[in-house]
């Protein structure tokens, strides 16, 4: 009951110890993975190098909850790194919510994975934006399998409004070097953001469509409250909450019909469940043995499967769904 930011049960009542921000310091608490050896970790592992984000998007409220940036220096994450490959650790996913920012430390861990030879495969968030040659030459010879990459939409436009501090040009760079150096790409967008349309819609599947990243996925704008875009609801007209939703120029069950739509026109990229099957299952199948060309070979009947289940759902069915969404969506 003395330690803060704890949630308990004392008997069948649901205990609050008393609030206190936190800001541990990453290196103190590090983990030495030797210590749980005898746990089976298995050779797949996750692990972080900083907590919060440098960036401010709007659709996003992780920093605020976060806090300002912290990093774990260099002497600690060659510690950790040290107890992993001592484990026999195979694929490390660093979970930082941007692993090359700043840039020139990200370049110093490829570095410091080349210089000690690990020999792992590494998974991670990354952003095109801040990039270059010499850190797609190091990703891939530091071992780097596959990116993250929270594109978020093809277009100009709405990535302004997301306040995304980057531009469709650095993505199509970035995942044409990604992949010249055999690197996975995973591209993620959100569909519905506030000044989204038809037209812009077609901007973000005709960017998938030329640049072509491995896999994809598309999730409906999350309306959250406390996050930077709140502050402009008059501005765009939004009204509703969480996935339930409307603004000046759409309303979530257009964006989810719109959804249904680009993943029926994206070529040459193949879906993944946002739910319980995303980007992060691929280091780990991985672990257990399922090599990338096996993996693809699976996604690719499964993608098709749904186009059929999709196609399948008479309109009439669609139309009535439709009605009862707005029908809730104006009661809420």
């Amino acid at each position: 009951s003395s330690v803060p930011n704890l949630v308990y049960f004392s008997g069948d009542e649901v205990m609050r110890t008393r609030v206190l921000p936190e800001n541990n310091s990453l290196d103190e608490n590090y983990i030495d993975w030797t210590g749980l050896a005898s746990e089976g970790l298995g050779p797949t592992i996750q692990t972080r190098t900083a907590r919060s984000c440098a960036f401010k998007c709007s659709f996003c409220n992780y920093p605020t909850r976060a806090g300002a940036l912290t990093l774990t220096s260099l002497d600690v994450i060659e510690k950790e790194l040290d107890s992993m490959k001592e484990l026999g650790v195979k694929n490390v996913v660093f979970i930082d919510d941007t692993f090359n920012v700043p840039f020139p430390r990200f370049k110093e861990i490829c570095r410091l994975m080349i210089r000690k030879n690990y020999g792992f495969n590494w998974f991670s968030y990354f952003r095109c934006s801040n990039s270059d040659d010499e850190a797609f030459d190091l990703m891939a010879q530091s071992g780097c399998k596959g990116v993250f990459l929270g594109i978020e939409s093809g277009s100009p436009a709405i990535l302004r409004n997301m306040n995304k501090a980057a531009t469709v040009e650095k993505y199509e760079k970035g995942i044409r070097a990604l992949r010249e150096r055999g690197i996975l790409t995973f591209a993620s967008f959100i569909v519905g953001f506030p000044g989204e349309t038809a037209a812009t819609i077609r901007e973000t599947t005709s960017f998938i469509q030329e640049t072509r990243p491995n896999y994809h996925r598309f999730q409906i704008w999350y309306c959250e409250p406390g996050t930077p875009i709140e502050r402009e609801r008059d501005k765009f007209n939004i009204c509703g909450k969480g996935f339930m939703w409307s603004h000046a120029t759409m309303d979530s069950m257009e964006a989810m019909g719109q959804i249904e739509r680009m993943f029926l026109t994206s070529k040459d990229s193949q879906w993944l469940p946002q739910w319980s099957f995303d980007f992060w299952i691929i280091p780990y199948l991985l672990g257990k043995g399922v090599s990338l060309e096996s993996f693809r070979n699976f996604m690719m009947p499964a993608n098709k499967m749904l186009a059929l289940e999709i196609a399948r759902t008479p309109e009439r069915e669609k139309i009535a769904l439709q009605r009862k969404y707005k029908q809730e969506m104006l009661e809420a």
